[in-house]
């Protein structure tokens, strides 16, 4: 897997950290968003979008932690 930062290293287990209720919170949240993508016909989102996004919901990465990865990954293609 591509790795920016660091932020896709295994090793960071700050998921603990993170309450489960929060977790669905924002599980819930990016889902909305997909929901959104797609009345607007918008394309879905990548495989390493998603990955990161787990991260996210895990309390893994911040949010802007995956946001610079995602501008990374999508300047250095």
């Amino acid at each position: 897997m591509v790795s920016y930062n660091g932020l896709m290293n295994k090793d960071v287990r700050l998921d603990r950290l993170i309450p489960l209720t929060e977790q669905k919170r924002r599980a819930l949240a990016l889902g909305t968003a997909d929901r959104h993508c797609d009345i607007e016909r918008l394309p879905k989102a990548s495989q390493f979008a998603r990955t990161l996004d787990e991260r996210w919901i895990k309390g893994q990465a911040t949010a802007d932690q995956v946001a610079d990865a995602l501008v990374r990954f999508h300047v250095h293609r």
